[in-house]
This record gives C-alpha cells, structure tokens and sequence, in this order.
C-alpha cells in the first residue's frame, strides 16, 4: 500500500472506515484479493514473489496494513519481505500490542515500512524507525510514504475528502472508491524531498498513480461496524483499465471494542486533523 487514509470511530455507524491504494510494478505477480487456504482464515490479496500481503482481516478478528518508507538514501538490501510482516500478524493469535512491541524491538533488517495492526484491544501503529509503536485514538487519519499524517498533499487532500464523505450520512462504498482515483499532480513546491529526484517526487505525487510500468494496482475499502460486521471491496486496475471488484463480508469482534466516540470538532464544526 501506499496510501492509505481512514476515520476511526469517527462515524455513529462504522468503527472503521479505511480506503487504501496499492500502487505497484504492474509486472509483478500478485493473486488478488481471497480466502487463503495456507494460512488458513485470510482473506487478503498476495504478493506472488515473496508471499506477504499488503492488506488483510482475518476471521480471528485481525487486521492489518503496511507501507513503505521511501527515502533515496537508503538502499533496499533486506531479504525479508515487509508483506511478511501483515502475514506474520493476520495468521497468529498475539494481541496487536503486543505484536507491535515485538515489531518494534526486532533486529530483524526489515527495508523501510509503516505497519498497521487492529483487534479488539485497539488500532496500533509502529515504524521501522520508532522507538515506540503508538495505539491511534480516534480521528481521521493518513499514512502515505511518509510517517503516520505527515502533510503530503495528497494525504492531506484525500483525509479532507472522507471526512465530506463522513459527513454525508452513510457513505458509499462506490464513491470512496472513486475518491482514491484522483490522478492530479501537485506544485513542485508542495512535494516533500525524498531523496528520489524532482520527476520521480512528481509522478508519485498523485493519489492515483498510472505511469509506463508502475501504478495503482488496487483500490481496498474496509467498512466495520460497531457490531463488527465488516465489508472489504478490492477494485483492481490494470495500466490501462478497470478490472475486476471483489468483496466479501464478514463478522469479527470490532477493533478497539465496540465503544462509540463521539467525533471532536473545532468552531467551524470541521473534525480537526489528529
């Protein structure tokens, strides 16, 4: 994944509400989005090559998502897939803070990531680079390439963007699938300095990405309830189209529990950025 935004307890009907994009090689083998049968109680796409996955819910009531952390100055030389690390959670049966304090004291020489993990103790948040992992109050919420709701435009925009859609009503699944597909560049002056080069920061600027030979690959929704009933749609794409939607529902216990928060907002009655 590579952006990914989402409102936790932010909504009087949904615990969760996360949208993500994959953006990827579009040579690079990958089974969309399924029941695993090893290991059993998966349902996640995977990574072909190395066997991990990027996003995925498990029927034991786990969640998890990862990025990585883009920085040129670092050279990629791990053997051990980052996917690994969302495989490794969503198969066992460790509470998600303890798996993000195992995470977090590894030595294991991970490349660059941002890893995300949820059950009904709460929504966790660790990076390879963190002295601590952080458990996520409520709030909307952006995680790109960068650390957690650092202000890429994109990450900012597409935050914005769901908190209209939160405030619709019910959202629609349709639309903020929709809304993950805004291919708009920005200005030179708004791109952070990544260490990648002036074009490459500008053609990764987008939400949706669709260049020569790599792009956005996969659109993933996760709605949950309070009740933990839990719907993940994956709409994939290929570089030139639309291909196919999958979705499967399920129930699990919620993550964080099914306690409601009640969304905070400033004067202006806009819910404020964590």
């Amino acid at each position: 994944m590579c952006l990914i935004v989402f409102a936790y307890k932010q909504h009087p009907e949904y615990n969760l509400i996360l949208v993500a994009n994959r953006d990827e090689q579009y040579t690079r083998p990958t089974e969309s989005l399924h029941h695993w049968d090893s290991p059993a109680g998966i349902i996640a796409g995977r990574d072909s090559l190395r066997g991990g996955t990027w996003l995925g819910i498990a029927r034991n009531g786990h969640f998890s998502a990862i990025t990585n952390h883009r920085n040129g100055l670092r050279r990629s030389s791990s053997t051990h897939s980052r996917g690994l690390l969302t495989t490794n959670f969503l198969s066992s049966s460790i509470s998600a803070q303890n798996y993000a304090e195992s995470i977090n004291q590894t030595n294991v020489p991970y490349d660059g990531f941002n890893l995300m993990v949820a059950d009904s103790s709460g929504l966790f948040y660790v990076s390879d680079d963190s002295r601590h992992y952080l458990q996520l109050q409520p709030g909307i919420h952006g995680l790109s390439n960068a650390r957690l709701n650092t202000d890429w435009p994109k990450t900012r925009q597409q935050k914005q963007q769901l908190e209209e859609h939160i405030r619709t009503g019910h959202p629609d699944s349709q639309a903020l699938i929709r809304m993950m597909g805004n291919p708009l560049r920005y200005p030179d002056e708004l791109l952070p300095d990544t260490h990648v080069g002036i074009d490459i920061e500008r053609a990764l600027s987008s939400s949706f990405i669709q260049l020569a030979h790599y792009g956005t690959r996969a659109t993933t929704l996760v709605m949950q309830d309070y009740q933990g009933n839990t719907r993940i749609i994956e709409q994939n794409y290929t570089a030139t189209s639309i291909d196919e939607k999958i979705e499967y529902e399920l129930k699990v216990a919620p993550f964080g529990g099914s306690q409601i928060a009640e969304p905070a907002t400033d004067s202006a009655g806009h819910i404020p950025a964590p």
